[in-house]
């Protein structure tokens, strides 16, 4: 059984993360605001980069001390991973093949998972910037496909070219898709605590 496991928001805390970088970047006098706001317009514009996002809140030697911090924040990323990703994959690895599959910028996404180790845990990892769906693809000759994912749209839009794999919509609270509608999960969680053998039977 392949198992299809998202990263931020799945098994990745995106907004620790976020909150441990504004919190690094104060003393050098940027906002959490400027922050904030600096991000959601280069989201607005194009796939989030992390370089384009510091090029955005200062420029010169700044610049220069700005990624320097955050680069530190970033050598440590398993420390915002969610305190049951770590176990689910464990548990996990022995019987099925995982594959970590992620949407975003592949430089930062990359980034983000160096940090984490989970590449010692998964059988590959794949980081795209097209859509999942299209992705999917690609596994459609595939058996026994798992998904696990925080987003109710990619759910529903890889289910349309998977409609025989098993969906799990991990819905953990107060993340930024938990209210987002999720048409076709076969089954909705709240943490990773849970066993693919569970839900299935």
């Amino acid at each position: 059984m392949q198992l299809l496991v998202d990263f931020d928001y799945t098994l990745f805390n995106t907004e620790a993360m976020r909150r441990a970088c504004i919190a690094a970047l104060i003393p050098l006098g940027i906002t959490e605001q400027h922050y904030r706001t600096a991000e959601r317009e280069l989201k607005a514009k194009k796939l989030y980069d992390i370089e384009h996002h510091l090029d955005i809140l200062a420029t010169g030697q700044t610049r220069l001390l700005v990624g320097e911090v955050i680069g530190s924040v970033l050598a440590h990323t398993d420390e915002f991973l969610f305190p049951d990703a770590m176990g689910f994959l464990q548990r996990h690895r022995a019987r099925h093949t995982i594959i970590l599959l992620s949407f975003g910028f592949p430089a930062w996404q990359e980034r983000k998972m160096n940090g984490t180790a989970l590449d010692s845990l998964v059988d590959e990892v794949v980081v795209i910037n097209q859509p999942k769906a299209d992705m999917l693809k690609q596994w459609a000759g595939e058996a026994a496909l798992v998904l696990i994912n925080d987003r109710g749209s990619e759910i529903d839009a890889m289910k349309i070219v998977r409609p025989d794999a098993f969906a799990v919509w991990v819905r953990r609270p107060a993340t930024p898709y938990d209210a987002e509608p999720c048409a076709h999960a076969d089954a909705e969680v709240h943490d990773l605590s849970f066993t693919i053998e569970d839900l299935l039977t």
